[in-house]
């Protein structure tokens, strides 16, 4: 029974020769490149240029059309036996021929859905490898997570998506190994002069002296990452999965493997850049209280919204009144809270960054030149603490009232000492001094409803990852370990239906059938030699003696080797005449003749 074949390319059908066959070949074992050829493909064969595929691939042979198709891009095919899916992947368009002026066809090549690999990953790099998992890697920089890292490592929690201390020795997902990027170590117990004079000699023997260089040094220090977690990052990016086969956590040979973040000469320090949020007033949301932001200040008098200044929601008003009489000023008080796991420092300051317009108005006094409000660094990033700065009118007495307008502007900044933060407890007094000092309003706010704010802190880890290709890293690990990877159809009956199935050469090969493939080869070739040998010896007895024609040979050489076919007689008889006449013919330099089917051998 003829099993009815289809192609359908971009979803619709196209039209086949009767005649042309569609060879599929499995390729396996070439592991170049993971991108091209692990995947079925067919060798080239040809459509007709009918109506149907004139339309799909849009009169390829017309060179005139400027909408055409364009060859250079592989696009979706699928081909189906008898109605049922046999391959889901791409298809080439090789070129078309045309027979009188007019087309004739087109020749394709087919490929399985494997190929779709490189297509879809490119030239991407392992640090174009966000939004995945590798995110929730990233972490604070400072000595005691570097040192936690080297000690023991770090287990990644996937259900919390943190790093979190290993829950069982030795299973560590990040790691610091002691490998050093700028400093020389050595061991000494005699605490000697040190090896190396060109650069920076770090003693590991621990001893009490006072020397600075002793121990290792957290910045030499350079984080590695598990192999299986890059693995899993490019299934996520890329909406693919490898099957469980070789890349799994039971595979120790696989999952013990580390990738060392060396990225570039050096230590990570040098290589960091400080990254900072700048906070307005207006970035505030009110809730309760007197909100007097964009209010302009009056001596003794309420907040009112001025016609002579216009004033945002990022500024506040104070005011002093002449000879030093009152004042006022506001007292802006919170808390940042580092999120947790946050080991290192960060820095806060808070800048008056008001840009005066020009006013002749001359009572309001414009400060010209940047102001710095508050400012403290090497904030610890492992607690919350509470800030409070006070926006005031300049000391000193002026001989009439004078009102200024502040902007103030909070900057939180780290060099990977904190990843994300919160403020909270926000909270704005309003104060006037008049012979002691007077609450005249409060106001409360939230920032950002008090959720964790991105500061761009810490180590980004797949910032850190090597330059290298995703491919050639994929590529190295198939060629490391021999592996072999082929796509399961989605519609196949199997467990990895769907999955890209990643096994080692030897698995593959191992998992096979056994076929009995006497059936497909031919009867001569089962025939033992001896057997071929008595065949020619007999064959030659009876041409020399001129009696007989190729036909009763056959017939002859039948009844004495009745386990052999006529087809296999035939066969040695033309191969072993031929073989002899050669032999004769440089022997006596004679030319055999064959008369009405006769084999003579003569001159």
């Amino acid at each position: 029974m003829r099993r009815n074949v289809e192609l359908y390319i971009q979803n619709q059908k196209a039209d086949l020769f009767d005649f042309e066959d569609i060879n599929i070949t499995n390729s396996i074992k070439d592991i170049k490149d993971i991108g091209k050829v692990f995947t079925d493909y067919s060798q080239d064969f040809t459509i007709p240029a009918s109506k149907a595929n004139n339309r799909i691939l849009r009169h390829y042979y017309n060179f005139d059309l400027l909408d055409s198709f364009d060859a250079r891009i592989k696009v979706d095919a699928i081909i189906k036996i008898s109605g049922s899916d046999y391959r889901e992947g791409k298809l080439t368009l090789m070129g078309s021929t045309l027979k009188k002026g007019m087309p004739y066809s087109y020749k394709v090549v087919f490929y399985g859905k494997t190929v779709s690999l490189k297509d879809l990953i490119g030239d991407d790099e392992l640090s174009d490898l966000s939004g995945t998992l590798l995110d929730d890697f990233s972490f604070t920089y400072s000595d005691t997570f570097v040192k936690e890292s080297l000690v023991d490592g770090k287990e990644y929690d996937q259900s919390n998506s943190s790093l979190i201390t290993p829950t069982t020795t030795g299973n560590f997902d990040l790691c610091f190994p002691f490998i050093s990027s700028e400093s020389f170590y050595f061991y000494d117990s005699g605490n000697g002069t040190s090896p190396k004079d060109r650069v920076d000699s770090r003693n590991i023997w621990n001893h009490s002296s006072t020397h600075p260089k002793k121990g290792i040094y957290y910045k030499d220090l350079k984080p590695a990452i598990r192999l299986y977690w890059i693995i899993k990052a490019i299934e996520q990016k890329y909406s693919i999965q490898f099957s469980n086969d070789f890349f799994t956590s039971t595979n120790a040979t696989f999952y013990d493997l580390f990738m060392l973040l060396h990225r570039e000469s050096g230590s990570i320090g040098n290589q960091l850049d400080i990254t900072e949020k700048k906070i307005k007033l207006g970035d505030f949301d009110y809730t309760t209280g007197e909100d007097l932001r964009g209010l302009f200040a009056s001596v003794g008098q309420p907040h009112y919204t001025s016609d002579y200044f216009n004033m945002t929601n990022n500024q506040l008003s104070v005011y002093r009144q002449a000879y030093n009489i009152t004042n006022s000023f506001f007292k802006i008080s919170f808390t940042v809270t580092p999120s947790a796991g946050a080991t290192g420092n960060y820095n806060l300051s808070v800048k008056d960054v008001f840009n005066p317009q020009e006013n002749t108005n001359g009572w309001i006094y414009q400060n010209f030149e940047l102001e710095t409000l508050f400012e403290e660094q090497n904030i610890d990033g492992s607690q919350a603490t509470n800030f409070e700065f006070e926006v005031k009118s300049d000391p000193d007495t002026f001989t009439y009232n004078i009102v200024k307008i502040i902007e103030p502007e909070i900057t939180i900044s780290t060099l990977a000492g904190i990843a994300s933060f919160t403020v909270t407890n926000i909270v704005f007094e309003y104060r006037v001094i008049d012979g002691g000092d007077n609450l005249i309003s409060s106001s409360n706010y939230t920032y950002e409803s008090g959720s964790p704010v991105t500061l761009g802190g810490g180590v980004v880890l797949k910032s850190q990852m090597p330059k290298i290709k995703t491919m050639d890293f994929l590529s190295s690990l198939f060629k490391t370990f021999n592996l072999t990877a082929y796509f399961v159809p989605d519609n196949a009956q199997d467990e990895f239906s769907g999955q890209i199935r990643v096994r080692t050469v030897d698995s593959f090969f191992q998992n096979g059938n056994e076929i009995d493939i006497t059936p497909y080869v031919k009867d001569d070739d089962r025939i033992t030699t001896s057997i071929k040998s008595e065949i020619a010896d007999e064959m030659f007895k009876l041409v020399e003696t001129g009696k007989y024609k190729k036909r009763n040979l056959i017939k002859v050489l039948r009844e004495k080797f009745k386990d052999v076919n006529a087809g296999v007689i035939h066969r040695l008889i033309k191969k072993n005449m031929d073989l002899r006449i050669l032999e004769i013919d440089r022997t006596y330099k004679t030319k055999p003749y064959v008369i009405k089917g006769k084999y003579y051998i003569g001159g």
